[in-house]
């Protein structure tokens, strides 16, 4: 599957889920997230598509809103990207990486 039918794919997932929240975590502030993270990616010259993918699912297990969000972020993001089968396990593990990784938790 084509990388951008990927993102576009996951867009549609993703919007449902988010669309209602009221926390700030919102559909609204992740395409922020995404189109910002997609632009510097390019400029930097990063994995684009591994950047848009940790973008969007960013927020996928807020450590704010769940017990134990490194394990279910992992979970979460997996059986998301596991229905592509184009991703490779390098990407997924970046992908998660930047998900267990992006926030302003800890000062990090």
């Amino acid at each position: 599957m084509d990388n951008n039918l990927i993102i576009q794919t996951l867009i549609t997932q993703l919007k449902p889920i988010f669309e209602k929240d009221s926390s700030g975590h919102d559909w609204f502030h992740l395409e922020r997230v995404w189109k910002i993270a997609k632009q510097i990616a390019i400029k930097e010259k990063a994995n684009v598509f591994v950047v848009e993918l940790g973008a969007l699912l960013h927020d996928i297990a807020d450590h704010k809103f769940v017990k134990n969000f490194e394990a279910e972020s992992i979970q979460r993001t997996t059986e998301l990207l596991s229905q592509f089968k184009s991703i490779t396990e390098q990407e997924l593990e970046a992908v998660i990486d930047i998900v267990l990784n992006c926030s302003f938790k800890g000062g990090g």
